[in-house]
């Protein structure tokens, strides 16, 4: 029902929860206009472009099984939740991540029911603390 996996999951046309999508990296853009080695990307009012960057693979593992909650990480920048379909990612993100002025360490804390059906969290990134109640 648990996954732990580093490398987070495509969450490409995923639904976002709080914070970032746990894939999405944050790229400069070059002094030539252009990026290498990522897919559709947007740029944000920073100048910053990102772009989801997650695994294929492991977004189809989750699709075919029955999970309910993913945490994953590799992404420093991607500190957040948002369900792939109906299961639950989180990736707490890096103290490193992307401009983290604060010097926040990241953290998840979660709590799920004895029924699987509720989960409550509450997620420290570098953008704030975030507490959530959501359905699994």
């Amino acid at each position: 029902d648990i996954l732990f996996t580093h490398t987070p999951p495509d969450m490409s046309n995923s639904d976002l929860v709080v914070g970032n999508f746990p894939d999405m990296a944050v790229f400069k853009r070059e002094m030539d206009g252009g990026i290498e080695g990522i897919g559709p990307a947007y740029e944000n009012e920073e100048g910053a472009i990102k772009s989801h960057v997650g695994n294929k693979d492991v977004r189809n593992l989750i699709k075919r099984s029955k999970m309910k909650v993913v945490f994953c990480g590799h992404i420093h920048e991607g500190s957040g939740a948002a369900y792939l379909k109906n299961t639950l990612v989180i990736n707490p993100g890096s103290k490193a991540a992307y401009r983290n002025k604060r010097k926040v360490t990241p953290f998840v804390l979660l709590t799920i029911d004895k029924d699987f059906s509720e989960a409550k969290f509450l997620l420290r990134s570098w953008k704030g603390k975030f507490k959530k109640v959501v359905p699994l």
